[in-house]
C-alpha cells in the first residue's frame, strides 16, 4: 500500500513538471526510476506476479458461485418449508372443519369461526382465528395438529358455544349495561354502538395469557362473561386498546365541558385531551 501511494504522489508530480522548477523535476524523476526499480524486483521475486489478473478473476468467480449455492440453499430450504406448511395446514383445515360441525348453524358462527390461512410461506401460525378468545382455545391444535383428538375439539366446541351463546342471548352487544347516566360509561357506550360491532371487539387484545380466573380453569373475559359481569368483561376487552380509550375519554371530557372558547378550537381541545391521556397511559406501563 505504501508503494501505491508513492506512485500516486510520483505520478501527481509528474502532471506538473512542466510548471516546476528543476530542482523537483529531477527530485521526481529519481523518485520514478526508483519506484520502478522496485516495481521490477517484485515482479521477478514473484512467481504469481503475472497470473495477478487471473487470480482476480478467480476469486470473482468464486465469489459469484458461493452466491449462487447459498441461494440454492435457501431455495431448498424454503421448498421444504412450504411442503411441510401445506400438510401442517391441511390437517389444520380437517380440525377446523370438525368444529365448524361440532358448532353447527348459530347467529354467532361467522364472528366466531373466522378464520385467517397464513400464506405457506409464513414462519408463523399457519391459521388466525379473528376472535382471540376462539384463537386461545384452538391454539393447540394450530401449532401441534397431530395431538388433535375428537373429543378434544368437542370440548372447544362446547367452551365456544357457551361463550357466545351468553354474549347473544344477554343482547351483550347493544351494550346496555353501560348507564346513560354516567358521563363516562354513556361516552363508552356511544362509541361502542358506534365502533364496535363484535367481530372488532372480540378481535381486541384480550390478555387472557397472562391473566386466569381463580379456579376456573379458563380465561377471565369468558369466566365474566359467564357470570354476567359484563361490565367488567367489557372493561377488560378494552383493558390494553389505548386509541379507543382516549377516544372515549375526549367525548366524555366535551360532553362536560362544552368547547367554545375564542382561543381555543375544538381541534386543540381534542388534541390536548387525548395527548394528555397518552402520556399518563405511557407513564403507567
Amino acid at each position: 500500500m505504501m508503494h501505491f501511494k508513492q506512485l500516486s504522489r510520483t505520478h501527481g508530480d509528474a502532471l506538473s513538471l512542466e510548471t516546476s522548477s528543476e530542482e523537483v523535476k529531477e527530485q521526481a524523476q529519481k523518485r520514478a526510476e526508483g519506484l520502478k526499480e522496485i516495481y521490477d524486483a517484485r515482479a521477478a521475486a514473484d512467481a504469481n506476479f503475472a497470473k495477478a489478473p487471473v487470480l482476480s478473476q478467480l476469486h470473482e468467480q468464486a465469489v459469484k458461485d458461493r452466491e449462487v449455492l447459498e441461494e440454492e440453499k435457501r431455495n431448498s430450504s424454503h421448498d421444504q418449508r412450504k411442503k411441510k406448511n401445506a400438510k401442517k395446514q391441511a390437517k389444520i383445515q380437517a380440525i377446523h372443519d370438525y368444529l365448524v360441525e361440532y358448532i353447527g348453524d348459530a347467529d354467532w358462527t361467522d364472528v366466531a369461526l373466522s378464520c385467517d390461512w397464513r400464506s405457506l410461506d409464513t414462519t408463523a401460525n399457519l391459521a388466525q382465528y379473528s376472535c382471540l378468545c376462539v384463537q386461545q382455545l384452538m391454539i393447540g391444535y394450530i401449532s401441534a395438529p397431530s395431538s388433535f383428538t375428537k373429543t378434544g375439539i368437542k370440548n372447544i366446541a362446547s367452551q365456544i358455544r357457551q361463550l357466545f351463546d351468553n354474549l347473544y342471548e344477554s343482547d351483550f352487544f347493544s351494550y346496555s349495561f353501560l348507564s346513560e347516566d354516567d358521563t363516562w360509561e354513556n361516552a363508552l357506550r356511544q362509541y361502542a354502538i358506534e365502533e364496535l360491532p363484535p367481530a372488532k371487539l372480540l378481535s381486541s387484545k384480550l390478555p387472557f395469557f397472562e391473566l386466569r380466573a381463580p379456579g376456573a380453569g379458563e380465561g377471565v373475559f369468558k369466566h365474566l362473561v359467564s357470570q354476567s359481569e359484563f361490565g367488567d368483561a367489557f372493561a377488560l376487552a378494552l383493558s390494553f386498546n389505548c386509541d379507543i380509550r382516549t377516544e372515549v375519554l375526549f367525548r366524555a371530557v366535551r360532553e362536560i365541558e362544552p368547547v367554545n372558547h375564542t382561543f381555543f378550537s375544538e381541534e386543540d381541545f381534542e388534541e390536548v385531551t387525548r395527548n394528555y391521556f397518552r402520556h399518563i397511559w405511557d407513564n403507567k406501563r
